[in-house]
């Protein structure tokens, strides 16, 4: 699938700028470690709605590549994510669903991974902690069926792979903390570092690195204007399932830019460089409704599996 194209990004910034209320000052609000940068009194729960999309490096295939089949949509070719977060008293909830299609030409195979999360969140003297739990499972979820749509719609070569076999659903927990090192003006500095357990389907991980926001000078429609970069390491462990070839241990990074219109619609739009270890460009879109929810999007919520 190729990568989300400008005219979708042009629509959605007119169609959430028609909700634009005008601020004399923007504020950037996300945070290092996926942690909030401001806080609300009272007992009010504040709820948002995101969803985002990511994709391969196959919008930057030849015309050859994308109707030959030889080109780069391989491995984690599209991934599709919805996440609904909640607050009150400074206390946040988050309930995830991740679907990805996977396909692997070498192996003449292909799976759909689909998993949900719930998670939470609290500040503490060192710094910003997210625990929770889940469940994983691959199979038949329709991710053939919408990848070669597409294809066949662009009159691109379909990629007819068959489904490999199902594996028993697995159980994911997660514990991850951000620490802020250096905050002065506009630039936020720290550290993360996460672990991912995976009882099947997909290797255990953990992951550690820098991530930086910095607020950029807004200007129309946007009332704020937010970069966020990491780079870390991610390592593998417990390589028994059968996807584990789809997922290397290595040197990753990437940079998130993310604006606000209105008071609580917003738009981001990213990339990150070797993600999942296979030496891969992904490129994605998000877009967050409701209310003022303190925990912004990074590219966290992104690096999954």
């Amino acid at each position: 699938m190729r990568c989300v194209s400008h005219t979708v990004l042009t629509m959605a910034v007119i169609m959430f700028s028609r909700n634009a209320a005008a601020e004399p000052e923007a504020v950037c609000r996300e945070s290092v470690g996926g942690g909030p940068a401001v806080h609300h009194g009272g007992r009010k729960t504040d709820v948002r709605m995101s969803a985002g999309y990511w994709n391969d490096n196959f919008a930057f295939d030849t015309p050859y590549d994308r109707r030959s089949g030889d080109g780069g949509d391989d491995f984690h070719t599209a991934s599709i994510w919805v996440q609904l977060a909640a607050e009150r008293s400074n206390t946040r909830r988050f309930f995830d669903l991740y679907y990805h299609l996977l396909t692997d030409r070498k192996r003449g195979i292909r799976t759909d991974l689909f998993a949900f999360r719930v998670l939470g969140e609290r500040e503490t003297r060192l710094g910003i902690v997210r625990a929770g739990a889940g469940i994983v499972a691959c199979g038949d979820f329709g991710g053939a069926r919408l990848q070669n749509g597409y294809h066949r719609l662009f009159h691109y070569v379909p990629i007819d792979l068959p489904y490999a076999h199902e594996e028993t659903p697995g159980l994911i927990v997660l514990l991850r903390h951000g620490a802020t090192l250096l905050k002065k003006g506009r630039l936020r500095f720290g550290t993360y570092e996460a672990g991912y357990y995976r009882s099947a389907v997909i290797p255990t991980n953990c992951r550690a690195g820098l991530d930086g926001v910095l607020a950029l000078p807004p200007f129309q429609p946007f009332r704020s204007l937010c970069l966020h970069a990491i780079c870390g390491g991610t390592s593998y462990f417990g390589r028994r399932t059968f996807l584990s070839p789809l997922f290397e241990s290595g040197f990753t990074w990437g940079m998130l830019l993310s604006g606000t219109l209105g008071r609580t619609n917003r738009i981001s739009t990213w990339f990150t460089n070797n993600q999942y270890g296979l030496h891969q460009l992904q490129f994605g879109l998000a877009l967050t409704f409701g209310n003022d929810v303190n925990s912004e999007m990074t590219l966290h919520d992104f690096t999954f599996p």
